[in-house]
C-alpha cells in the first residue's frame, strides 16, 4: 500500500472534501497481459505537480505499508520539497538477502501457478500477519478477512510481487531524505525484520522508530489501537 496524505482538508472539484490525495500501487517488474497499471516516481511527481498547480496543495505526506515503503522512500528522495513527511509500516530500504530471495521467488511462482490457494495461501498469511495475531481467537476476524481478500486476488498482482522481491537497495539515499519519518516495526515481522527498521531509523536524519511487541508485518491490522493515534498526530503536526 502506498498513499499520499494531505494533512489539511481541502475541497477538490469532482473529488469532494478530501484528506487523501491518491493511492498508487504496482510493481517494478515486467507487466504481463492484463496487469494492473504501474506507477513510477515520475508519474507520482506529475500528480504532485497537478495538486500544487490546480489545488494549491504544495506538499503531502506519505503513508506506506510493506512494498509501498520501497516506493515511498524513492518518491521522497526524487521529489524534494513536495513531500513533508513519511510513515513506514512493515517496510524496508534494502534489497532481499540472498538466503530469502529464492524462497520468495518460489512463493511468486506458486502464486503464478495456483493463485492464492492451499499452501501458497497459508504461506502468504504467515507473511502478512504475525504469529500472535494468527493464534488470537479474538482477532480471528482479521485472519479470516485477510484470507478472503487474498483468495479474491488474481494474477495481476504478480508484477508487484516480482518487483518488490527483486527490488534494489536505496539505503545510500536515506541520509538525504531529511523529512520527518515515523517507522513502525512489528517484532514478529520476519519478512521485514526489526533490524532492518533500526537501520532505516539510523540512516534517516529525522526518524522515530516504534517497535511493536506481538505484531507482524501488518501493524495497522494487527494493532490499530497502538498505531492510528500516532499516525494521526504525526501527519497533523507535519511541517
Amino acid at each position: 500500500m502506498f498513499a499520499l496524505v494531505i494533512s489539511k482538508w481541502c475541497d477538490v472539484p469532482r473529488l469532494g472534501r478530501i484528506c487523501v490525495g491518491g493511492t498508487f500501487c504496482g510493481g517494478a517488474g515486467p507487466a504481463g497481459s492484463g496487469a494492473q497499471p504501474r506507477y513510477r516516481a515520475q508519474d507520482i511527481h506529475n500528480f504532485l505537480s497537478v495538486l500544487s498547480e490546480q489545488y494549491g496543495i504544495t506538499t503531502v505526506g506519505i503513508l506506506a505499508q510493506s512494498m509501498g515503503g520501497d516506493v515511498g522512500l524513492r518518491v521522497a528522495y526524487n521529489c524534494p520539497g513536495k513531500v513533508n513527511s513519511i510513515a513506514l509500516l512493515g517496510s524496508s530500504a534494502c534489497n532481499e538477502p540472498v538466503d530469502q530471495l529464492e524462497d520468495f521467488l518460489e512463493w511468486v511462482r506458486g502464486v503464478e501457478e495456483f493463485g492464492f490457494r492451499g499452501e501458497t495461501l497459508d504461506y502468504t498469511l504467515k507473511v502478512m500477519l504475525g504469529e500472535t495475531c494468527r493464534g488470537d481467537s479474538e482477532r480471528q476476524h482479521v485472519v479470516d478477512d485477510m484470507r478472503d481478500q487474498l483468495r479474491a486476488l488474481d494474477k495481476d498482482l504478480l508484477p508487484a510481487m516480482r518487483g518488490v522481491v527483486q527490488r534494489e537497495s536505496i539505503l545510500e539515499k536515506l541520509p538525504f531524505i531529511s523529512i520527518p519519518a515515523l517507522i513502525f516495526s512489528g517484532q514478529e515481522d520476519w519478512v521485514r525484520p526489526s533490524a532492518w527498521s533500526r537501520l532505516m531509523s539510523d540512516l534517516l536524519p529525522r526518524a522515530r522508530l516504534v517497535e511493536l511487541n506481538n505484531v507482524g508485518h501488518s501493524p495497522i491490522l494487527e494493532a490499530p489501537n497502538r498505531v492510528f493515534s500516532q499516525l494521526k498526530n504525526f501527519f497533523l503536526t507535519a511541517p
